[in-house]
């Protein structure tokens, strides 16, 4: 699969409010980042869809004069990481939901709190 078609089904799958990621065929190895090979093993990939739930792995907080930002690595239940948003503080450990936001036109994976 070219990188292309897989950037194109990652923005598919984030409109439906899911959360796209790639795993090998040859060795199972789960990812986010879209590549065209496994990055384990060289082998070919394919697109799954996730429903984005997680929790939070490892988080720092930018202090601005208007608004905190939070950047994350999210651990997703089917077992990969990912960097991220969060929409609120969050602490190690928190569980958290994927959330869509539409950038432009461009789809982009955020995260808040699972309530």
């Amino acid at each position: 699969m070219r990188l292309r078609e897989i950037e194109e089904k990652y923005q598919d799958i984030l409109k439906r409010g899911h959360l796209p990621y790639l795993k090998c065929k040859v060795c199972n190895y789960s990812f986010y980042y879209p590549r065209h090979l496994c990055p384990k093993c060289s082998g070919e990939v394919e697109v799954k869809e996730s429903l984005g739930e997680g929790k939070i792995f490892s988080k720092t907080t930018l202090h601005r004069k208007d608004k905190n930002v939070v950047y994350a690595i999210v651990e997703v239940n089917e077992g990969f990481r990912l960097y991220s948003n969060v929409m609120t503080e969050v602490k190690i450990g928190d569980k958290v939901r994927l959330v869509v936001e539409n950038k432009d036109g461009k789809f982009l994976p955020i995260f808040d709190i699972l309530s």
